[in-house]
């Protein structure tokens, strides 16, 4: 008796289980030489509701498309296009050429087959074969086992053809609590770093531009502590430093120095001038006085 009910509790369990969390596997292989061809994978009209994740794998046949990408979904549907949460996605891998040749879509309403679906995009001329495999997990029960795909037809895609790996919220390298896009504990390691900007520091360089004295200059270093518009020690401590708009600050800090040293160079200048008239003068009453002595 107790085996018994052990079974049945193996058995419900299982079927819990298979219930909550589903994988289908779909083969699909696109024609040869026909660009802007696509796949959709059917949903029917039925609750959807957890995640989805897509991933695509291929082959070499006529080009080479090995690697693989997988797109996460997060959704909440119900029947005839009632959206309770919107569905929300991300690349969470991507990698190979398969990349150059397929474009996962996203899952929406198509009210002239009035189901959900997801488009595949085809993105190369080139015939090769793909496997598509779904996986969803829900806490209620998994809808995927009906999907079925469409056949094949052309829809060119628009855009953006080719995925890269991307997050749509915060992410954290040694952190537990991102605040930013990406938050990292320790050391960044590049060969380059890119910063986009709103402005640069050239406006130094305009006629209307207020180049301070340096006695001014050296008031403020007096009175503050630091160059003028330039952050100090506590607010650097407290709030960190803006690489772009940082590099800004020390550029036109440059700049300034530039004009300061093309001034004197100017005055260098004119001042080498007069030395050297001064000491032609001197050199003409020296010749004066020979003559007068002779």
């Amino acid at each position: 008796m107790k085996n018994s009910i052990y079974i049945l509790f193996l058995l419900f369990a299982v079927s819990l289980n298979a219930q909550t969390f589903q994988q289908k596997d779909f083969s699909v292989g696109f024609p040869h030489e026909q660009p802007n061809q696509a796949v959709d994978i059917l949903f029917g009209n039925s609750y959807i509701n957890g995640w989805i994740e897509v991933d695509i794998t291929g082959t070499y046949i006529y080009q080479n498309s090995v690697g693989i990408i997988k797109k996460l979904f997060q959704i909440g549907v119900s029947p005839s296009n009632f959206i309770w949460y919107p569905p929300t996605s991300r690349i969470v891998e991507a990698a190979g050429p398969i990349l150059d040749n397929i474009y996962i879509g996203d899952i929406v309403w198509d009210p002239a087959i009035n189901q959900y679906k997801l488009t595949i995009y085809h993105t190369s001329p080139n015939a090769n074969p793909y496997n598509i495999r779904l996986t969803q997990h829900s806490a209620e029960s998994t809808t995927i086992s009906t999907a079925v795909l469409s056949n094949i037809y052309t829809n060119p895609l628009n855009g953006n053809n080719r995925h890269s790996v991307y997050y749509n919220d915060n992410v954290g390298i040694g952190v537990t609590d991102p605040k930013n896009k990406l938050d990292v504990n320790g050391t960044v390691h590049a060969k380059e770093v890119k910063v986009d900007m709103t402005g640069w520091a050239d406006f130094v360089f305009e006629k209307d531009y207020h180049l301070p004295t340096l006695d001014e200059v050296e008031q403020h270093i007096h009175e503050k502590g630091h160059l003028p518009n330039i952050p100090n020690t506590k607010e650097v401590m407290k709030n960190g430093l803006s690489l772009g708009e940082n590099q800004k600050l020390l550029l036109q800090k440059i700049e300034e120095l530039t004009l300061y040293s093309i001034e004197q160079n100017k005055l260098n200048k004119e001042q080498s001038e007069l030395l050297r008239q001064q000491q032609q003068e001197i050199q003409d009453l020296r010749n004066e006085i020979k003559v007068i002595k002779k």
